[in-house]
């Protein structure tokens, strides 16, 4: 099993959409178990795969990551939030991942608790730290349930973000090939390197994985020239080989009214002469193959 957060700090790199995509292949394809866990407050991920009216249900009832960090600040015989009855079954549009995929609803209601969750250890009367508190709700016998969980971080590297980090056993970042969108990578690296003393480990980039590919442009434009910089740079993570192009639709994930049978329903359409840029069904299953090998081959605690 890999927990795998999917971090950027710029927004707009379809960061969310790749999580979708990508949970969508891992359990539609693969057919592997897959729990999503939203900790974006923008709760765009939740919504892409169960809708707005099984949302709102879980946010009436106090059932989404909301209620895990206010119940921090409660006596425990007063909380109200168990991981387990909060996760919603038969996530996504497609049939087919219906079976083997579950969210762990964010909710925009977290918008502006960033400063409260970095008040948490305060509070607790177990002296919890700000980024501890999601894994002490998903325990290593709850995540046992699934093959593999991957979680939607924020656009930035707040207390949220470091609970999805902190119970990873990697993160993937997303990008499009451009200037803005990639000048956070140092960042990003000497951050999460930064944390190693408060984790008491260290938790490796398992790549960077290419979104909105221009494959129309010239064999060396912009987009060629930008991924081409991003796998040379000592110390960044691998690219992925396979890359999402601009004319893909991927973006189709984030429509959950639009209901299919199969994978290739919703995404396939026809291929591009560049061998990096398949049909995106085709790249989303290259992509998830290599994710799943990379996992493998992480180190062991």
């Amino acid at each position: 099993m890999a927990i795998i957060s999917l971090i950027n700090l710029k927004g707009g790199v379809g960061k969310t959409t790749c999580a979708v995509a990508l949970a969508e292949t891992l359990a539609g394809h693969f057919k592997r178990n897959i729990l999503v866990i939203d900790l974006d407050p923008q709760t765009n991920a939740t919504i892409a795969l169960v809708g707005v009216a099984r949302w709102e249900q879980a946010n009436r009832a106090g059932q989404t990551i909301r209620q895990m960090f206010l119940d921090e600040f409660v006596p425990r015989e007063q909380r109200s939030f168990t991981i387990a009855n909060c996760f919603i079954p038969r996530a996504s549009n497609v049939e087919e991942c219906q079976p083997h995929l579950w969210v762990l609803p964010s909710s925009i209601d977290l918008i502006g608790m960033e400063a409260l969750v970095e008040l948490v250890r305060s509070a607790s009367e177990y002296r919890v730290e700000p980024f501890e508190v999601l894994s002490q709700h998903l325990t290593p016998s709850v995540a046992r349930a699934f093959d593999d969980i991957l979680l939607d971080c924020p656009p930035s590297l707040n207390a949220i973000t470091l609970n999805g980090l902190f119970l990873s056993d990697a993160f993937l970042i997303p990008v499009i090939p451009e200037p803005v969108s990639t000048l956070g990578i140092p960042q990003i690296l000497s951050r999460v390197r930064g944390l190693r003393r408060a984790f008491g480990r260290e938790v490796p980039a398992l790549g960077i994985l290419v979104n909105r590919f221009d494959n129309t442009s010239m064999k060396n434009g912009p987009h060629t020239q930008i991924c081409a910089q991003i796998a040379e740079t000592p110390g960044y993570p691998p690219l992925f080989a396979t890359y999402l192009s601009e004319r893909q639709k991927p973006v189709l994930a984030l429509r959950y009214e639009i209901a299919t049978r199969t994978l290739q329903e919703k995404y396939h359409e026809p291929g591009h002469s560049s061998a990096r840029t398949l049909p995106t069904d085709e790249a989303l299953r290259r992509i998830a193959g290599e994710v799943l090998e990379r996992c493998a081959a992480l180190p062991t605690a």
